[in-house]
């Protein structure tokens, strides 16, 4: 079995536009779970969250993110 091919390019676009919206204070609810689920698109969920992108959210909007079969909520 193969395993699906993590976008790195797509991680690092992420990345840095989490960092400019969390660092400017434009980040909201929407922006972050937009963000949130293109990352776990293009990592297939085989990836932590990137810190920055982590830090950014407030901890209820984590409770929105889809749950993946396997890993700890």
């Amino acid at each position: 079995m193969k395993l699906p091919e993590i976008d790195w390019d797509k991680i690092s676009e992420i990345s840095a536009r989490a960092t400019e919206l969390h660092q400017s204070g434009k980040m909201n609810r929407e922006i972050w779970l937009k963000l949130a689920n293109e990352f776990a698109a293009a990592s297939h969920g085989c990836l932590e969250m990137p810190g920055t992108l982590g830090r950014s959210g407030e901890s209820k909007w984590f409770n929105e993110l889809p749950k993946v079969p396997g890993r700890a909520a």
